[in-house]
């Protein structure tokens, strides 16, 4: 066998290399092709909602406490039990505030007996004065005598003045005690059932101030009209106004919502946190139900989706499909596709001209921008203040979707509007039929402009959400 030349294998080494580095570098230049969830660009309604916790309440809830003091001695309803205005449903010892009321009307009438005393001699004084009098100007009586009968009359006056006082105050004191007495006696104010009683017959029950726990002997509430009192987050309260559609759901019933309407905005927040340190601030949203909605007990916990804004027929994205990227990288990625453009039509985009307008004119577009301020402001522009705006400009976010086109990912900026659970509304950007990249989120986080894609219709099962927001340098 003939022995092969050893300079001829060291050639034939050389070539296996240089063909080794050309492959991998065509290898390395051919984009890698990613797997992707793709979604349509769709027309139609859309519909923004406010999601807050609440607790079911009656709309109108009466807490029964007592304005004097006593023992019960009639307890004629039971936690859970209706009741009709103007029922009985309490009854305390009075047989102390029978007796005030004994003692105030003897005492009324006493005084009533002093001031006719005072009257009778009141009269009696002023029938002998004009006696003194008449003697007097015919001088039968002494001016001494005149004058001590005018002071007994102004005196006798006095007397019935005072009675009367007496009289007026004896009687204010009686009606003191007649209505302690009537409110010995407890009566529904309103229909309604009895949500909650915390006595017992033979208890004593002490005066309640201002509904003190403690001193609330029951709750009767009108369960015929019930709502749902939340806490909508500040960052959401100034969408929600008055007459609002709202949709209830309640814990106690996983199956089942209620329709609901905005009653009532508070105007004041209150902080959801007990130290009030680090804690959202929350306003009062009162929802108010359909009358005669049955089953549902005050304290239940509820859940509201308050529709703030309806939109029809506009154009929406799946909200998985929004991708966020700073501006420096989309207008990196823009002159990329706009000199790629350039170089298969055989002529320079008006987009690349423009940049390598600016470029010459003092290396980027910061300066194109500092330029054109010094010109329209008679070349006296703050060359400073312009360069730092547009680096600002640079470290803008800009929202947008990427589009599958020719098999590539091509990132388009948009301008959204309202937003649901599972969709966002486009205002400009996008046209019906397009195709989005909706996930998954790990690829979308990454993903490039002009990336190789290859996709597939995500079938979503309920419920199910996944981000998009993504965000790359």
């Amino acid at each position: 066998m003939k022995r092969i030349p050893k300079k001829l294998l060291i050639i034939a080494g050389a070539v296996v290399v240089v063909v080794l580095i050309v492959v991998g570098n065509l290898t390395g230049r051919r984009e890698k092709t990613v797997n992707v969830q793709m979604g349509e660009v769709k027309r139609g309604d859309i519909t923004a909602t406010v999601r807050a916790p609440g607790t079911v309440r009656p709309e109108k809830e009466v807490q029964v406490s007592s304005s004097v003091p006593g023992q019960i001695v009639r307890l004629l309803v039971r936690e859970g039990d209706t009741v009709e205005q103007g029922q009985l449903l309490m009854q305390l010892d009075k047989t102390e505030y029978q007796a005030q009321v004994q003692q105030g009307r003897a005492s009324l009438e006493s005084a009533k007996a002093s001031l006719n005393l005072a009257q009778a001699a009141l009269e009696q004084s002023e029938s002998i004065y004009k006696r003194k009098k008449a003697l007097h100007e015919r001088g039968l009586a002494s001016p001494e005598e005149l004058e001590a009968a005018a002071t007994e009359w102004s005196l006798r006056t006095a007397e019935v003045e005072s009675a009367r006082q007496r009289v007026a105050e004896t009687t204010a004191a009686l009606n003191i005690y007649e209505d302690a007495l009537r409110k010995t006696t407890f009566v529904a104010t309103q229909s309604g059932v009895v949500s909650r009683l915390n006595v017992e017959e033979g208890e004593n029950v002490v005066v309640g101030t201002m509904n003190v726990p403690g001193t609330v002997i029951m709750t009767v509430a009108d369960l015929a009209h019930m709502q749902v009192e939340c806490g909508v987050d500040e960052t959401d309260i100034v969408q929600v106004e008055r007459g609002q559609r709202a949709e209830i759901f309640v814990d106690a019933f996983p199956d089942t919502s209620f329709e609901a309407t905005v009653v009532e905005v508070g105007s004041s927040g209150w902080s959801s946190s007990a130290t009030g340190e680090a804690s959202a601030t929350d306003f009062t949203v009162k929802l108010a139900l359909p009358p005669g909605v049955k089953n549902l007990k005050p304290g239940m916990t509820a859940d509201a989706e308050i529709e703030t804004a309806t939109h029809r027929n506009v154009i929406t994205v799946p909200i998985q499909a929004i991708a966020v990227r700073d501006r420096k990288t989309v207008d990196k990625w823009a002159t990329k596709r706009a000199e790629e453009g350039g170089k298969s039509s055989g002529k320079k985009t008006k987009a690349v001209e423009a940049k390598q307008s600016a470029g010459k004119a003092g290396g980027g577009s910061a300066a194109a921008d500092t330029e054109a301020a010094g010109t329209s402001s008679g070349g006296n522009a703050d060359t400073s203040s312009a360069v730092r705006t547009a680096e600002e400009d640079a470290e803008v976010d800009v929202t947008g979707v990427f589009v599958v086109r020719d098999g590539k990912a091509t990132f388009v900026p948009v301008v959204t509007g309202i937003m649901s659970e599972t969709d966002v509304e486009v205002l400009s950007g996008l046209s019906e039929k397009d195709e989005v990249v909706t996930g998954p989120f790990k690829v979308l986080r990454d993903l490039k402009d002009g990336q190789a894609v290859k996709g597939e219709k995500k079938k979503e099962k309920k419920g199910e959400k996944e981000g998009g927001d993504g965000r790359t340098d």
